[in-house]
């Protein structure tokens, strides 16, 4: 979709993802911490804890990730200056930027519950939002919009994607199902074992 469009709009849609990439780190670390810590709190018994720690994980990477936006929205002509000095880039890649930085906060919500649901086992779930939130949400909604809106309606569709995968998957971890999952179960049959005698 967006190799529809002029070359400044190419460029500048590969600069906002190396942008996000870099944004993004904390958020995927911490959703490794909660697969690791919620998947211990499982296999213990202790699903509350393993709630618990999702959510304290999703509160704390929503403000750093929101801070990070608010610094991203009111700078990013600077940020993108240090990919570039083509101006008209520049220009829509601020606008990239501008579009999408106000749901910094939501990715982490999502990357937080879905480290929760990978460590309760439950990696089919994780998936399922990550596919929805890019291929059911993100990709209609740039097709569309781009096509009334131009660039911005592909910007757009990352804000509302990005809300909306946070919505998915807070709404989703809240139902609970994932507290049933079996952790401490192999998939090893013990009868196939090699003999170490």
């Amino acid at each position: 979709i967006v190799g529809t469009f002029s070359p400044p709009v190419v460029a500048a849609f590969g600069i906002g993802v190396r942008v996000f990439s870099v944004i993004f780190l904390p958020a995927i670390a911490v959703s490794r911490g909660v697969e690791t810590m919620a998947g211990q709190n499982i296999g213990a018994g202790e699903p509350d804890r393993a709630a618990l720690t999702a959510r304290v994980a999703a509160k704390t990477t929503f403000v750093v990730l929101a801070i990070a936006g608010v610094f991203t929205f009111f700078f990013a002509d600077a940020i993108v200056a240090l990919f570039t000095n083509d101006a008209a880039v520049v220009e829509v890649g601020a606008t990239f930027l501008r579009y999408v930085a106000p749901s910094f906060g939501f990715i982490g919500i999502m990357r937080s519950y879905n480290g929760g649901f990978r460590g309760a086992g439950r990696t089919l779930t994780a998936a399922a939002i990550a596919v929805s939130m890019l291929g059911l949400i993100r990709l209609p909604i740039a097709w569309v919009a781009s096509g009334f809106m131009g660039p911005p309606g592909i910007w757009l569709s990352f804000f509302v994607s990005n809300v909306a995968g946070a919505v998915i998957a807070y709404v989703w971890f809240g139902r609970g199902g994932w507290r049933s999952a079996d952790v401490r179960g192999s998939s090893v049959d013990v009868a196939d074992e090699p003999a170490t005698d």
